[in-house]
């Protein structure tokens, strides 16, 4: 097994990582926290299809077209919680409804299920980037509220760890594909090294997950 197939291997089944902190610390998890379980057991279901494509050298893209929405939309509910505004709730739910409409439209009528459906994906990936950041922002004036009341600490709540594993794991994949994209036309042999770097950040991410959902629940 070369270099390249062990990350891709350990890639692929990192989400065990987190699966199995969440089963320990179930009856710590909070409603937001069994979502983000629930999109980790979808996650290893498909990586794990995924990678036994990869080993037969098959196309493995169509995958992305079930994965990306539904991500999409778990993500979404969990952020709904952590801003926990009827007006961002409602607005939420009319977002995900309407990206889901269109990632059918894309895959059906622009991007076939055998290729990339690149457009899906950078609509997610910036989506996320940016509500990550909207929320580091509140952790930190909630941080200044909190702090000088109960003496909370941000490394203690299980929101900053998840929300760091989303906005790690979608910018770097973000920067990735736009520079795979160019990139990798005129130099083919570098597909490696691009899927091997998106691979490594996958792995960072489901431990930061793991982080989170081992911590006690946020109050």
């Amino acid at each position: 097994m070369t270099l390249y197939e062990l990350i891709i291997f350990v890639s692929s089944f990192s989400t065990i990582i987190p699966i199995v902190v969440g089963l320990i610390n179930r009856k710590q998890l909070d409603k937001e926290r069994w979502w983000l379980m629930g999109l980790l057991f979808f996650a290893l279901i498909i990586q794990s299809y995924s990678y036994g494509l990869f080993l037969q050298k098959s196309n493995n893209l169509f995958l992305l077209h079930f994965y990306i929405p539904v991500e999409f939309i778990i993500l979404l509910l969990i952020y709904s919680i952590w801003f926990d505004s009827k007006r961002t709730k409602t607005s939420f739910l009319i977002f995900g409804g309407l990206f889901l409409s269109l990632s059918v439209i894309n895959s059906l009528f622009f991007q076939p299920l055998e290729g990339f459906n690149s457009y899906a994906a950078t609509s997610a990936y910036i989506i996320f980037i940016l509500l990550s950041i909207a929320y580091f922002i509140k952790l930190l004036r909630d941080l200044n509220v909190e702090t000088e009341a109960v003496g909370i600490s941000l490394e203690k709540n299980p929101r900053f760890w998840i929300n760091t594993g989303i906005l790690i794991y979608f910018s770097s994949s973000l920067l990735i594909y736009a520079v795979s994209n160019t990139l990798l036309k005129e130099n083919p042999e570098m597909t490696q090294v691009f899927w091997g770097v998106h691979s490594l950040f996958n792995i960072l991410h489901y431990i930061l997950y793991a982080i989170g959902l081992w911590l006690p629940a946020h109050r």
